[in-house]
């Protein structure tokens, strides 16, 4: 979405290929710059790149949005790389590493200082024929019911571990459940799949370096708002969302057609139609600290803005609205 309308980006249905190839396929629908100086600026960037100093990294690492900044300027980094990376990892493009987020981008870079050459080499290797979008029809939250039910492994729900220690004789204990219920788990082996933090609390004794620099991952917060129309008087929208760069200032960050993006939430919907809205960013914390009715009407109202259409009346009384808050790691 650009100032209020939606338009349709070449490759935006692969994330991943776009982030990489955004320069290359993605900056001639760049707006024009607010002055006759910034513009100049620009042209010389996205034209005359061959004549710029050529970009060495050497062995250090620089932010996606420093480094296309550098050789596009501004303008493509607010509208164009903002949107696309705060839509993913919810952070900032200036912050977010290059070599984690585009390392394709990052590794052609030092045999082309050509940014645009470079991301259309990234583009160039044989069309992969991977649906760009891959799931599980009716959810994600089969996946785990389907594990559990195809192993013999004792599962436990609800149970909080509190500590961790290595036995004398080799193995571990676990504390395992409540501050006044305690009971202690044997375990000839542990695989940790916690949050950093929580990860990073069991391992204070057992290895203080790693538990020191797992307690240094930032996070995230997000809430997920998700809607359902009334399919009969649902607007008429192509494709599968819409990301918004955050200089517009709203609060939604990006919009998923759900029944568009996946054929299984189409057919289950029925009279219905699904779609999601993605809101907060690093340290944006503060946009979520509202109830339940606000973050709906937010996100209804940025609906609006982006297509013109008046949510708030399709199907007065037909609405079902309901978010679920999730935790992203930011890394």
């Amino acid at each position: 979405m650009r100032r209020g309308s939606i338009f349709q980006l070449l490759g935006i249905a692969a994330i991943a290929a776009v982030i990489t190839s955004l320069v290359a396929v993605l900056v001639p629908w760049l707006p024009q710059p607010a002055s006759r100086e910034a513009g100049r600026i620009h042209f010389v960037r996205r034209g005359n790149q061959r004549l710029l100093p050529a970009t060495e990294l050497g062995g250090k690492d620089v932010s996606v949005g420093n480094l296309v900044e550098e050789r596009l300027g501004k303008e493509v980094v607010d509208r164009l790389v903002e949107p696309l990376l705060g839509g993913v990892y919810a952070g900032h493009a200036r912050e977010i590493s290059a070599r984690a987020a585009v390392p394709q981008l990052v590794a052609l870079l030092d045999h082309d200082r050509s940014l645009t050459r470079a991301a259309s080499a990234a583009m160039s290797a044989p069309a992969s024929q991977t649906p760009v979008f891959a799931g599980v029809s009716g959810g994600m939250g089969r996946l785990p019911r389907a594990v559990a039910g195809a192993t013999d492994a004792t599962i436990r729900t609800d149970a909080t571990v509190r500590d961790l220690a290595g036995r004398p004789g080799g193995g571990w204990n676990l504390v395992v459940g409540s501050t006044r219920d305690p009971e202690v788990v044997q375990a000839d082996a542990v695989v940790l799949a916690t949050p950093a933090r929580s990860t990073a609390r069991l391992l204070s004794d057992i290895a203080p370096v790693a538990a020191l620099e797992l307690s240094r991952v930032e996070y995230a917060s997000v809430a997920i708002v998700t809607l359902a129309f009334p399919a009969r008087s649902f607007p008429d929208v192509t494709g599968s969302g819409f990301l918004v760069p955050p200089v517009d200032g709203r609060t939604v960050k990006a919009a998923t057609f759900s029944a568009n993006k996946w054929d299984w939430v189409r057919a289950s919907g029925g009279d219905l139609v699904l779609m999601r809205c993605s809101v907060g960013r690093h340290r944006e914390e503060q946009v979520l600290q509202v109830g339940d009715e606000e973050l709906v009407r937010v996100a209804l109202a940025d609906l609006a803005a982006a297509d013109g259409a008046d949510w708030h009346d399709l199907g007065p009384g037909e609405q079902l609205a309901y978010y679920a808050r999730a935790r992203l790691n930011e890394t």
